[in-house]
């Protein structure tokens, strides 16, 4: 599973509702899925995207989908 986040530029991704790829790839990984969790540029590979400020439900909302 490839999790992308897009993060702009200019946006801070740890504090407040943000969080970094890093720590949401432990979250995941804690949860027993095998993520691989990148911060990228839209048009750059084949992954399932999310928004930085919506990747606090990344986890929660993969474990509803029974992935």
């Amino acid at each position: 599973m490839k999790i992308g986040l897009i993060v702009p530029p200019d946006t801070p991704v740890t504090g407040g509702n943000f969080v970094s790829a890093e720590r949401l790839q432990r979250g995941l990984n804690h949860l027993g899925l095998n993520a691989h969790v990148e911060r990228f540029h839209p048009h750059l590979g084949d992954y399932d995207v999310y928004h930085a400020w919506n990747a606090v439900q990344v986890g929660q909302r993969l474990l509803h989908q029974g992935i």
